[in-house]
């Protein structure tokens, strides 16, 4: 059996006029057709202010949300 390595990703996500730049951070699970599907995710919205944990064990964020994606390492 062939395991594939995970990457740890960030999606920085479009601007919406209530919520300054969110970016979520995680490994990445799945690029499915609609969505991206993150797991031991955080969720930034400046670099001086906490992450937050969403609850669930993995997050589904949609495509159209997402402004692009960038490779940690």
């Amino acid at each position: 059996m062939r395991l594939r390595r995970l990457r740890r990703v960030r999606l920085h996500l479009f601007d919406r006029p209530e919520i300054d730049s969110p970016r979520f951070e995680g490994l990445l699970l799945s690029r499915r057709r609609h969505e991206y599907l993150l797991g031991d995710s955080s969720l930034l919205f400046s670099p001086e202010a906490q992450p937050l944990q969403p609850e669930g064990r993995m997050v589904a964020i949609p495509r159209e949300n997402v402004m692009w994606l960038e490779v940690m390492q």
